[in-house]
């Protein structure tokens, strides 16, 4: 039986350019973090889904890009735009 946190660590020591390659490789995979979109990070190996940005220590960019909209969506809410004419 593989072995999850094996390949992890396998994984973990490609660094982040070898990563890359493997999913550049392989087609485009729906990853369960996206809301079951196609990500670009995510791929297979060794019967397992990985994610090149949480191995290489960055978390789940889809999770960082809504948080972000998010934060700028706050940020907008909170003012009125008014618009001067001369």
């Amino acid at each position: 039986m593989i072995d999850f946190w094996k390949l992890r660590t396998e994984l973990r020591m490609l660094g982040p350019a070898a990563l890359l390659k493997i999913v550049l490789d392989q087609k485009e995979r729906h990853c369960i973090l996206n809301g079951n979109r196609a990500c670009q990070f995510y791929f297979k190996y060794g019967g397992f889904g990985f994610c090149v940005s949480e191995l290489s220590g960055q978390g789940c960019q889809a999770e960082k890009a809504r948080q972000d909209a998010g934060d700028v969506e706050k940020a907008i809410s909170g003012h009125r735009i008014e618009s001067h004419r001369s």
